[in-house]
């Protein structure tokens, strides 16, 4: 794992040597079903999207890289 800061915005990039998988096209997690009819499946990829504002996914070699990105909130001024 690599964290990169900037002064605008921060960067995680993740890498693993796991099976192939880009979450970028996972399916869409449906927050408004209730909690019994959930796979419990696609809630922390649902969280990453509201909360990142670039997700980049790469098959990099025999791994997978996904690189995270959020802007830096605009401070006082």
């Amino acid at each position: 794992m690599a964290i990169r800061v900037e002064p605008e915005r921060v960067a995680v990039t993740v890498e693993d040597d796991g099976l192939p998988f880009d979450p970028r096209t996972a399916p869409p997690f449906d927050p408004s079903q209730p909690l019994e009819a959930r796979t419990g499946r696609g809630m922390g990829l649902h969280l990453l999207n509201q909360v990142m504002d670039e997700i980049h996914y790469e098959r990099a070699g025999a791994g997978n890289r996904l690189r995270m990105v959020v802007n830096a909130l605009a401070g006082p001024g």
